[in-house]
């Protein structure tokens, strides 16, 4: 059986959006960043390896449970760096998306480990990643220019979008990630009924 690695994700919409993919070209033309320009501006909700057999029982899953979320703003302010290999904008007031994933993790923990060796992650420090995997050089130049660099922008949430690559254990993965889903926030409020198990 095929085994996934996904994502799931809130992505900025409109200018924000925009922006922040023109800064991310700039790390990959300026500094030689390879890993910046790969992936839509996004803020990671879970990271989790699972196999295809269940991809449609997450899909029902994630559509239920965002169908209870209200669609929420989102402020960014500014640029941060984690451990001197990635900067990434920071994202205010991370309480609400914190809650989202407290709701992901108490409901579909379980349901994401598919193996015990890559255990399921959930958002911690939200934010969104302009460049990651950054060498010693890379990282000292680019914070160099951008740590007091002003950046601010907001958006409306209003959905949550799965993304998937294949994923090997012995190799790791061996391609780009593509969407399976998008699932919009509704704020119906009735998650309520008891989720079936694998």
């Amino acid at each position: 059986m095929i085994q996934y690695e996904y994502l799931l994700v809130i992505s900025p919409s409109g200018n924000v959006s925009v922006d922040i993919a023109k800064i991310k070209r700039i790390f990959g033309m300026e500094y030689g960043c390879l890993f910046a320009d790969r992936l839509t501006p996004h803020l990671t909700l879970s990271n989790f390896i699972q196999s295809a057999y269940y991809e449609e029982k997450l899909i029902e899953w994630f559509k239920h449970y965002a169908s209870s979320i209200d669609p929420l703003k989102i402020n960014l302010n500014g640029f941060g760096i984690f451990k001197k290999h990635t900067i990434y904008v920071n994202v205010e007031q991370q309480r609400p998306l914190r809650e989202i994933i407290k709701g992901l993790k108490i409901r579909f923990r379980n349901q994401l480990q598919g193996f015990k060796e890559f255990p399921p992650i959930f958002g911690n420090h939200l934010h969104v990643t302009i460049a990651r995997r950054l060498n010693e050089q890379q990282a000292e130049r680019a914070w160099q220019d951008w740590q007091y660099k002003e950046f601010e922008g907001e958006f409306e949430a209003s959905s949550m979008i799965l993304l998937k690559r294949i994923f090997n254990p012995l190799t790791g993965v061996t391609n780009n990630y593509n969407e399976v889903g998008r699932f919009r926030f509704e704020g119906k409020n009735f998650y309520g009924h008891q989720l079936g198990l694998f």
